[in-house]
């Protein structure tokens, strides 16, 4: 039985090449790394208030100011960078510094301490020098948006193989437009791991700031002398959608706007059609990632179900200098990502607050 099994691991070997390993090893404990470089000073926090028809301004709404901490780089000799945005040292221990697990785990709760579970064989492979952008949610569009495309601002002038995920269409479409040479990329949706003998690990921006918004539109084309009234439809999403959007239709119809459903569209016409709104209504959702391409001054109005806030597009709003509002719908009283409805008499009462708001 041994010896098969060693026979197995052979196989599996000689399929992975000549530079690859077999077995990935699991982090032997966690460790910090020394910041080697400060790239972006600290930067401080001051969010305007949201504007509302709410009696009440909702408690996430008042966490308005705080200080960003410097942003910069760590590097490691012989070190190893995975698809999961974990980074190993020489020693085989997992880096805490600008590590993202998903889900808020802690390092020591990583998913990559879960592959000594698994019958797991991910490819593995070596380079000199690797910058590796991966990170635990780069999968999802915001996340990517303002937390993986922006530390290419980091790094622009760095030599070397970038390690980042192009398993997504949007991933490959967007990164097209940074110049980056498709020869440099290393990409973690095929290849697991990287043995660099010098990886170098950017830093996160903790949330959405004016020089990340300012990046992606000095790279991404986003001109346009278009004017539009946009609604954005999540009605082919599986989660957060309007249940009772078409008794909204009508009041959006009155007032001029489209309704878009972007989820099909190719990521520049995505951008295109965000550049061209001369306000933008939707429920929260990915889509609104979009709203660094916005011109300055464009009204937001974003709705939610009461038992499902985030503030992360009232802040990409403010880095973006938009105009944001906000409305709650009425949903089951069970928390989580939930669908939900809108009052309609609501819906045209908020509409009408921030359509005033794009005159001034």
């Amino acid at each position: 039985m041994r010896l098969g099994f060693k026979r197995s691991c052979g196989r599996i070997a000689s399929l992975l090449g000549p530079k690859s390993y077999p077995i990935f090893a699991v982090p032997s404990g966690v460790s910090e790394a020394p910041i080697e470089k400060e790239l972006l000073p600290s930067e401080p926090i001051d969010l305007p208030l949201p504007k509302t028809i709410e009696k009440e301004l909702h408690s996430q709404f008042l966490q308005r100011t705080g200080l960003l901490p410097p942003l910069g780089l760590f590097q490691l000799s012989n070190g190893i960078a995975t698809s999961l945005g974990g980074n190993l040292d020489q020693k085989g221990r997992l880096i805490k510094t600008y590590l993202r697990p998903v889900d808020g785990k802690s390092a020591e709760n990583h998913d990559l301490f879960n592959f000594s579970k698994r019958r797991f064989f991910p490819e593995i492979v070596e380079s000199e020098r690797v910058i590796s952008l991966t990170s635990g949610w780069q999968d999802m569009f915001y996340h990517w948006m303002y937390e993986v495309l922006p530390r290419l601002a980091l790094v622009q002038n760095i030599e070397g193989k970038i390690y980042i995920d192009q398993g997504k269409s949007f991933q490959r479409e967007s990164l097209l437009f940074f110049g980056v040479d498709p020869t440099r990329i290393i990409d973690a949706s095929k290849f697991q791991g990287v043995r660099a003998r010098e990886l170098i690990v950017p830093a996160f921006p903790l949330i959405p700031t004016q020089w990340a918004c300012r990046f992606l539109k000095s790279h991404i084309p986003s001109k346009t002398t278009e004017k539009r009234r946009l609604y954005l439809s999540r009605k082919d999403a599986d989660k957060r959608r309007v249940l009772n959007e078409i008794e909204l239709v009508p009041i959006l119809q009155k007032y001029g706007f489209e309704v878009a459903t972007t989820s099909q569209l190719p990521f520049a016409e995505q951008v295109k059609l965000f550049a061209s709104a001369e306000i933008v209504v939707a429920p929260h959702g990915a889509g609104l990632s979009h709203l660094a391409f916005c011109k300055k001054g464009t009204p937001v109005l974003e709705m939610f179900a009461p038992s499902y806030t985030h503030t992360c597009y009232w802040q990409v709003a403010a880095a973006a200098e938009l105009s944001y509002h906000y409305l709650f719908g009425i949903d089951d009283g069970q928390s989580g990502d939930t669908d939900f409805e809108v009052d309609p008499k609501q819906f045209e009462k908020a509409l009408l607050h921030a359509l005033a708001d794009r005159q001034h």
